[in-house]
């Protein structure tokens, strides 16, 4: 158990320092705990020197900056627009299109270095948080990029030409499974990501043991054992080197490589919880970043879990046993996939029981098409079949909208799953049941709509570049303006995810301020994708009511553009006075203060997103807002917000709140009716 703990131990000051420094301290304490108990006083000091070994690598500053602005170093990940370079300790984010990196490459950037700040989406992944837990907080706008040493494995063209031989559902999918890239423009990656079954095409780990114990059978025809495995592990090791930095295929050949049978074919003297803690150091001593690497943690409580399961499970293994693996995958993947979508499917667990070995055969066929077997006919057939499996998942899916109650929530779920999983191990069932009602009771209180009982309030959701504010009174909820996006459907990734997530079954009514795209552009598959009973849109709509939501349209005058014909909505809620003034500009402004001299309000969605041609001195003198919301995206190409209106703000003690910088922002009240 030792091993395993000083695993844990690293792992854990790795995290230390996370987003939510609360959490961490919470899981370090009961973690010290058990430790104090479990251990003797030497075995405790050892663990807590590694726990603090990890926190001083996490807290340790690596910044490297170079007056010339010239970094030199070695490509340590490469993906089709971009890649990171590694230079004096420090990892930069470089965008390259079409990019021919390799890992192992060695260049010269030249480029001014800049913070990394990419526009992040209310329920969609931060692309700044995924580089950070690379180990990259930096970007270099490159000038100039100069190559000194090409790698000698050059992947990315033998993949391309491979693929292009495939149709449109198999090429996504063998890109995916083998190479770890998803075209999320793709189809069946869509539909994947839908019926949350994504994670059904990043489980490396299990598909490679898969072909790797597949091989050794094969071998074992003709050869004895130790010549099987050392066999499949030299035919495999081509795709490890290809692979890298695939972290589930490297922890599956590390483990077998440490369970190489003796010359007089005995055993190893290692056992499987000692050959996974060695492998999961080395893995770290490779690449401390591994850690925040989601894969990494799930494949390591996943192989963890099923080694206690196998130990405690003493009756003979039969088809209730095997369903262990696909249980404990979905127990481990599904707190994050749940809460990011804001739903909770119930036939998921079902439907990757039938689609694992399906990719099993899948990838082993992938990888032979790979080596030079022509099997493009048959890889085609499997790709149109798993795509049709997903669609016929997607008809089927029924999904409840589970709530969001943030890191404690989720973190409570795996302690209490490892806290089962330590009494099934030591045999304590009773304390076993009541471990698993309360994390029944968890789960319940996700699902039951208790936060839209309790709660109201205004949410300006992150929509990036555009605006979209949502007003919820309990079970009444209105919604201004969507957003919009070219490269994704907003209404699907962003809106609904987010209703979900606060319980929201239904809007009484959409309100688009204007016909402009970053207010509108997502309105038609919000209408068609979820129920929305009201659509207003002119003037001639308002005022509007439903519960204790009052919306009143100020600007009733003529315009010659649709910034000038936005709407201008007025709302007294829950002791705070809202303006939403759309895109409305300073002549709208004029106008409207000139006919509500005593026009006042608290919270102020700024207009135009914080554009010059908005916000007018006397204008905000006049409302004199508390708070001033800006609904803009990260270094967006207008320069949104403008200094002048930032200055103007600030003239009048207004407080500045950015969708950019906090992503949404939410006023809440209380059990207030």
């Amino acid at each position: 158990m030792t091993y395993l703990f000083a695993v844990i131990s690293l792992i854990l000051g790795l995290h230390f320092f996370s987003n939510n420094l609360l959490v961490s301290i919470v899981l370090t304490l009961l973690f010290v705990i058990f430790v104090l108990y479990r251990f003797s006083l030497k075995k405790s000091v050892l663990l807590l020197s590694l726990f603090l070994s990890g926190v001083l690598f996490k807290a340790f500053p690596r910044t490297y900056n170079n007056p010339q602005n010239i970094y030199s170093g070695v490509v340590v990940s490469s993906k089709e627009n971009y890649f990171l370079l590694y230079s004096h300790g420090e990892r930069f984010y470089v965008y390259e299109k079409d990019n021919d990196r390799e890992i192992g490459d060695i260049l010269v950037v030249q480029g001014e270095v800049t913070t990394n700040s990419f526009t992040t989406y209310e329920s969609q992944s931060d692309f700044n948080e995924y580089l950070s837990r690379k180990g990259c907080k930096r970007s270099i706008s490159s000038e100039g990029i100069y190559s000194k040493f090409r790698s000698f494995f050059r992947l990315k063209n033998t993949k391309l030409s491979f693929l292009s031989m495939l149709n449109s559902n198999a090429a996504p999918l063998v890109d995916a499974m083998v190479f770890n890239t998803k075209d999320y423009s793709s189809g069946v990656i869509q539909t994947a990501e839908q019926v949350q079954l994504i994670f059904l095409l990043s489980t490396a780990g299990i598909y490679f043991s898969f072909f790797i114990r597949l091989l050794k059978k094969v071998i074992f025809l003709k050869c004895d054992e130790r010549e099987s495995h050392l066999l499949s592990l030299l035919i495999c090791s081509p795709y490890v080197v290809f692979s890298f930095p695939k972290v589930g295929v490297l922890r599956v050949f590390l483990v077998n490589l440490l369970s190489i049978p003796k010359k007089d074919n005995s055993s190893c003297k290692l056992n499987y919880l000692q050959k996974i803690s060695i492998t999961h150091t080395i893995i770290l001593v490779l690449n401390p970043y591994w850690a925040y690497d989601s894969g990494f943690l799930i494949g390591f409580a996943l192989t963890i879990s099923l080694y206690f399961f196998r130990i405690s499970y003493k009756t003979k293994m039969n088809w209730k046993s095997h369903l262990v693996t696909p249980a404990l995958v979905y127990l481990f993947i599904q707190p994050f996939a749940t809460f990011r979508s804001g739903n909770l499917h119930l036939f998921t667990f079902f439907e990757q029981i039938l689609l694992i070995p399906v990719n099993e055969q899948f990838i082993v066929l992938s990888l032979l098409g790979f080596a030079g077997v022509p099997l493009n006919p048959v890889l085609n057939f499997f790709g149109n079949f798993i795509y049709e499996s997903l669609k016929m998942f997607e008809q089927a899916d029924l999904k409840i909208p589970l709530a969001d109650y943030g890191s404690f929530y989720i973190a409570g779920f795996y302690i209490l799953f490892f806290v089962a999983l330590y009494l099934f191990e030591s045999k304590r069932y009773r304390h076993l049941r009541y471990t698993c009602f309360t994390a029944l009771g968890l789960l319940l209180v996700g699902l039951t709509p208790i936060q839209p009982i309790l709660t109201s309030g205004v949410y300006f959701v992150n929509v990036g570049q555009g605006d979209s504010i949502v007003i919820q009174d309990h079970f009444h909820t209105v919604m201004i303006d969507t957003g919009g996006n070219l490269s994704f459907d907003m209404a699907k990734k962003t809106l609904i995810p987010f209703l979900n997530k606060k319980h929201i079954y239904h809007l009484d009514a959409l309100i688009t301020t204007h016909d402009d795209f970053d207010h509108s552009g997502a309105a038609e598959s919000l209408i068609k994708n979820f129920p929305v009973r009201t659509y207003l849109r002119s003037d001639d709509d308002f005022p509007f009511g439903v519960g204790r939501i009052h919306l009143e349209n100020l600007n009733h005058y003529e315009a010659q553009d649709e910034n000038g014909s936005s709407l201008v909505l007025y709302l007294d809620f829950c002791n705070k006075k809202y303006l939403f003034m759309g895109d409305a500009p300073k002549e709208i402004e004029t106008q409207i203060i000139k006919d509500n001299p005593n026009l006042r309000c608290d919270i102020l969605k700024v207009g135009h997103h914080g554009s010059k041609t908005s916000s007018d001195d006397t204008f905000i003198k006049t409302i004199q807002p508390k708070e001033g919301i800006i609904s803009c995206g990260r270094n967006n190409r207008y320069g949104h917000p403008n200094q002048e209106v930032i200055d103007t703000l600030y003239r009048y003690d207004v407080k500045i709140r950015r969708t950019d910088i906090e992503g949404t922002i939410s006023y809440l009240s209380y059990l207030s009716y």
